[in-house]
């Protein structure tokens, strides 16, 4: 199954072959075109199926081998105090 990236550089492509063969242009700005709406609706899919990353303040940070959790304990990880 294709991803919404690789539908664009299909379309990308498609878009410098028209450049390229004016005898074709129409029909392979045509399919650029629906190249662009299948990655619009894969966008739309993966959307809804890949979670978004998290924000940086739900992970705990570490400084200087310290761990800060957001009750603002520190926790040694490794190493000498």
């Amino acid at each position: 199954m294709l991803t919404s990236t690789e539908c664009h550089d299909i379309a990308k492509q498609k878009l410098v072959q028209a450049e390229h063969e004016p005898q074709h242009r129409t029909r392979l700005l045509t399919a650029a075109q629906g190249w662009l709406v299948l990655e619009n609706e894969l966008r739309r899919s993966e959307a809804n199926v890949i979670p978004p990353k998290a924000s940086r303040r739900s992970r705990p940070t570490s400084v200087g081998g310290a761990t800060r959790s957001a009750t603002g304990d520190n926790k040694r990880i490794h190493g000498r105090r």
